[in-house]
């Protein structure tokens, strides 16, 4: 990071319009990004020590990509400490031009580390939607290929991401230094053609995910309750009726224990 020379020498944040509305660029809320920030981290790797420390949570295929969701989570929870102390540092300091290499350590695993726990958590909603739908095949999935196979996805979705970023950035700025904000949030003009609409992909395909589980879920729930209702006992009921709803479940309970 440098100071840039053709800006004058008095120059600051606190004077600047741009950061004065907008409510990411106050103390209190760079306050809040260092504390969510430290504890979605320090949280989410305790969950990974866990992971590690005991084996049988390894046993389970789903709660690998549960561990990938919690790095994806550290990820985040860094960035936001680091974007945090990157912008109090910079107006305390009227640090004006970033280096991209820089910039991407601050902001780009921030961003990265968000779309990789929107795709974690699609591998998680069919992981589930494969358990409901299809018992059977899902207890006969080889665990070792499962784990490859999500850990694959999320990696090949990562470089993607990163790349994405970078080229855009390259792109956009053609080697010139980046101000404060592209340096926090600017995540480039490739990265913001395609994101939105995998993110509305993504979206759409877990909403659908989560009806199936849903008209699945009911289902059961009704077939549970159709094969559960000659077994409830009998209720007290008005003279009218009692003649023959009483009678019939009566029968109806006779029959099955003779049959």
């Amino acid at each position: 990071m440098s100071n840039s020379t053709s800006t004058p020498n008095n120059y600051s944040y606190f004077t600047d319009p741009a950061y004065q509305v907008d409510i990411r660029y106050t103390i209190w809320t760079q306050i809040y990004y260092i504390g969510v920030g430290f504890l979605a981290t320090f949280l989410n790797l305790y969950l990974v020590f866990l992971f590690v420390k005991y084996p049988k949570l390894r046993d389970i295929p789903c709660n690998w990509i549960i561990i990938q969701q919690c790095l994806s989570e550290v990820l985040m929870g860094y960035g936001t400490v680091m974007r945090a102390v990157t912008f109090l540092f910079a107006t305390n300091l009227t640090i004006i031009n970033f280096d991209l290499s820089f910039c991407f350590w601050v902001g780009g695993l921030c961003s990265a580390g968000y779309r990789i726990g929107q795709t974690i958590a699609l591998l998680m909603a069919v992981d589930r939607l494969l358990a409901i739908w299809k018992p059977g095949f899902y207890a006969k999935r080889h665990a070792n290929n499962v784990i490859v196979i999500n850990a694959l996805i999320t990696t090949v979705v990562l470089f993607a991401i990163i790349f994405m970023y970078l080229y855009g950035i390259i792109n956009d700025q053609k080697g010139k230094p980046l101000s404060l904000y592209y340096c926090l949030y600017f995540t480039g003009s490739l990265y913001s053609q395609v994101i939105p609409s995998y993110s509305t992909t993504v979206t759409i395909v877990f909403f659908v995910d989560i009806t199936f589980k849903t008209s699945d879920a009911l289902a059961a729930i009704e077939t549970f309750r159709d094969a559960a209702t000659p077994f409830q006992p009998l209720h007290h009921a008005s003279s009218s009726s009692y003649g023959s709803s009483s009678a019939s479940s009566c029968q109806h309970l006779a029959r099955h224990q003779f049959h």
